[in-house]
């Protein structure tokens, strides 16, 4: 009775320290990639691991790997473990995966066998998710080089046009110098030409006067 006893309370007291616990809400990005952390705590080394997602209303189970089997059918789930950590990167996800994904840690190895259940995760996928990745097509070499030449040619018109409207801006600049100095030297004409006939005036009249 005593040795059924202690192994029953044994028992208990892994089970109480073994807990998981996960965040509350984790949203998939449009590529239908969702990252979901468990966290654990056990006393003893962990020899094997093993990892489930529970999903609620789809009433299924999703078995993660650390390596993933890209033929399989459905939602993959790769692990990833580090210490008292599990991160798990979910992929192929669309808008029917959305569910309550609840993190099932199993220590298989040291014995005893024992397990725990986190609280679960809202895992929300967007419609976006849904819609498929550009496929990469064959560059038009010719239309590239062609875009390319007319690029530079209005480049070079543009260049063209800058330095003519800055020569004749310039021009402009120094002309009303010019020709105010023409100004001034049609007036000095025009006083010459006065002093002239004042001085013919000046001599006629001192001819006529004798």
């Amino acid at each position: 009775m005593l040795p059924k006893l202690f192994v029953i309370c044994t028992f208990i007291g892994y089970l109480n320290a073994f807990q998981v616990t996960q965040p509350h809400l984790v949203a998939a990005n449009s590529s239908g990639i969702a990252i979901l952390t468990c966290d654990y705590k056990y006393s003893k080394q962990i020899i094997e691991l093993k990892i489930y997602l529970l999903r609620a209303r789809h009433n299924d189970t999703i078995s993660c790997e650390t390596s993933v089997n890209e033929s399989k059918k459905g939602s993959l789930c790769l692990m990833e473990c580090y210490d008292n950590s599990v991160t798990l990167t979910i992929s192929r996800l669309n808008v029917s995966d959305a569910d309550l994904y609840v993190c099932r840690v199993e220590i298989r190895s040291p014995p005893p066998f024992v397990y725990a259940e986190g609280t679960g995760t809202i895992l929300y996928v967007a419609e976006t998710s849904q819609i498929p990745l550009p496929q990469c097509t064959d560059f038009n070499w010719p239309m590239v080089w062609i875009n390319a030449g007319v690029s530079g040619l209005l480049l070079l018109y543009s260049i063209v046009i800058t330095l003519t409207c800055l020569c004749l801006k310039k021009r402009n600049t120094v002309e009303p110098e010019s020709n105010s100095e023409y100004m001034d030297m049609r007036k000095v004409m025009s006083e010459n030409t006065n002093r002239n006939r004042k001085r013919d005036r000046n001599h006629n009249s001192e001819q006529f006067h004798f």
